[in-house]
């Protein structure tokens, strides 16, 4: 049996092109867009395709539950990373106090999985509140459109 893929819920509108083009705007390397207005104005002719009320406030909600998703991870990123620094400077304060050759490589191996576990720690961390900005302004941009619509 063939299953049809179903695509996500507003692809149109939240979808990485999207994500990294906000990105690139935020961090002023964006060749698209001059300003943030230009962005926020490209977004509202893409949510404007919704005609009812009902189909706004769908998407608000969609909005909101990702939003709240990021937040999620974001508050389980830093105990994992204090937990895991833990476990290994207590490994690495075992190695010191007799320092021969062989604890030297361990311990610079060990500092070299750590300081790439932080780094991609770290990088995770600025994409899920990259993510979240992209969420928050979207949802601003929604509440905008729903005062038209009253």
């Amino acid at each position: 049996m063939v299953h049809k893929r179903i695509s996500q819920p507003y692809s149109e509108i939240i979808n990485p092109k999207e994500i990294k083009d906000y990105k690139l705007l935020c961090d002023n390397k964006s060749e698209k867009y001059k300003y943030y207005l230009d962005w926020k104005s490209e977004m509202i002719n893409k949510i404007s395709f919704f005609k009812a009320p009902e189909q706004i406030t769908n998407f608000k909600h969609y909005l909101i539950n990702l939003k709240r998703s990021m937040s999620n991870v974001n508050a389980s990123l830093l105990p994992i990373m204090i937990c895991f620094l833990s476990i290994l400077f207590s490994y690495i304060g075992e190695l010191l106090p007799d320092i021969t050759e062989l604890r030297v490589i361990r311990v610079i191996v060990i500092l070299g999985a750590l300081l790439w576990c932080v780094k991609d720690l770290v990088e995770n961390y600025k994409d899920n509140n990259m993510r979240y900005c992209f969420y928050c302004d979207l949802i601003e941009i929604v509440d905008e459109i729903e005062e038209k619509y009253n």
